[in-house]
């Protein structure tokens, strides 16, 4: 996906572009930053007029490992309305709706990435349940088919089949018909 500048975007552009990106992440890494995305949006929002909460180092380690390398991680810290200001990101206005909604955005993102996960493993753990059941009866047929083999077995009159490669030798053999295939397909 090609981004156009993110300060030219508008903030619903830049949240929904953002959401889009964080979606592609996988789960253990998008859990990871959305989380420090929301510690530090709900810090702002607890004291907006603290400025150590609206000044993020984009240097700071956990920052640059969490968010900068989560795809859309940037982006939705523009769209709450940081912006880039040399090696940090600021929040000189703080407008409360507009983070917000980012929050709960992020919120149902994680919300929706679990459901997912979970029907995911629903999904998967049926699948070997079926798979299991499936060779429990195949495994019972055979077993069933043993028995009624060793049954017929001990019926007066019975008598063993002889193939046709051991009533020949099996030296003798020289054409398939000798072993009882015909040639004909289906």
């Amino acid at each position: 996906m090609h981004l156009a500048d993110p300060t030219v975007m508008c903030e619903d552009q830049q949240l929904k572009v953002a959401l889009a990106l964080l979606d592609e992440n996988r789960t253990d890494p998008l859990n990871a930053g959305v989380e420090l995305c929301l510690k530090i949006l709900l810090n702002v929002v607890a004291a907006p007029a603290e400025p150590k909460f609206r000044q993020i180092r984009t240097t700071n380690a956990r920052v640059k490992d969490t968010l900068w390398t989560l795809r859309g991680g940037r982006l939705a810290l523009l769209a709450a309305g940081f912006v880039e200001s040399g090696e940090s990101i600021v929040m000189d206005n703080v407008d409360v709706p507009r983070i917000e909604r980012v929050i709960a955005a992020l919120k149902q993102l994680l919300a929706a990435r679990l459901e997912r996960d979970c029907s995911a493993k629903r999904a998967h753990a049926d699948a070997v349940r079926l798979s299991q059941q499936k060779s429990v009866e195949e495994r019972s047929n055979m077993k069933l088919s043993i028995s009624d083999d060793a049954a017929s077995r001990r019926e007066p009159g019975w008598r063993p089949q002889v193939s046709a490669a051991a009533a020949k030798g099996g030296s003798t053999i020289t054409t398939a018909t000798d072993i009882g295939a015909s040639g004909d397909c289906c």
